[in-house]
């Protein structure tokens, strides 16, 4: 009984999550409340994680070798990903269309800790953490996960469409893939903070 009520709870607070994203919550300031809710439970999870590591300098050891891994397992996705979409698909990369728009309106301090901090933490919380709560199926898992999260960022693009899925889903799929395996949201988090790291860096070059 007590394993369905978490499971029950963690899909309550996974729809509300999705809602807010995607700007669907009414009224406006249930959103805003909301929205800051789940960007302080996500972070202070972040944290919690790492302060629960602080005393344990062989477990941080192992997890950073993990981690190194992890980034290196993860170049041919990337490469692959880029290929597709500059070479096959011919669409401008979804995730320097959103890096982009963040950018025109955000220092570049505070357009950091949006894109390249803030985003992954909070993006894993939601689409990888939370669904493995309620979702124990791999297959199910690893295609709502990506699914969800990819149409999340088409939605909330200044380009609706559908189309779009294609430049998120690839990375999508390979991160649920590696939550579910690993159940390590920091290897998750890694991945996208790599990922947000590189596609910012490639950006600024081109504006620059």
């Amino acid at each position: 009984m007590k394993e369905r009520k978490k499971r029950f709870l963690a899909l309550i607070i996974y729809i509300l999550c999705v809602l807010t994203i995607s700007n669907v919550l009414l009224p406006k300031i249930i959103n805003a409340i909301f929205s800051i809710t789940i960007i302080f439970i996500s972070i202070s999870y972040f944290f919690y994680i790492l302060l629960d590591y602080t005393n344990k300098i062989d477990i941080i050891k192992i997890e950073i070798e993990k981690l190194k891994k992890e980034i290196i397992a993860f170049l041919p996705i990337l490469f692959t990903n880029t290929i597709i979409n500059s070479f096959i698909m011919k669409i401008e990369p979804i995730q320097h269309l959103s890096i982009g728009q963040n950018y025109s309106y955000a220092s570049i301090f505070s357009f950091f800790l949006i894109v390249v901090i803030k985003d992954p933490i909070q993006e894993e919380f939601i689409f990888r953490l939370l669904p493995n709560i309620f979702i124990k199926n791999e297959f199910l898992y690893i295609t709502i996960s990506a699914f969800v999260f990819a149409g999340i960022h088409v939605i909330n693009s200044s380009n609706h469409s559908l189309y779009y899925i294609n430049s998120y889903l690839l990375i999508s799929l390979y991160l649920a893939d590696r939550y579910y395996q690993t159940k390590d949201i920091l290897v998750t988090i890694s991945l996208h903070i790599f990922n947000n790291l590189l596609a910012t860096f490639f950006l600024l070059l081109k504006l620059f």
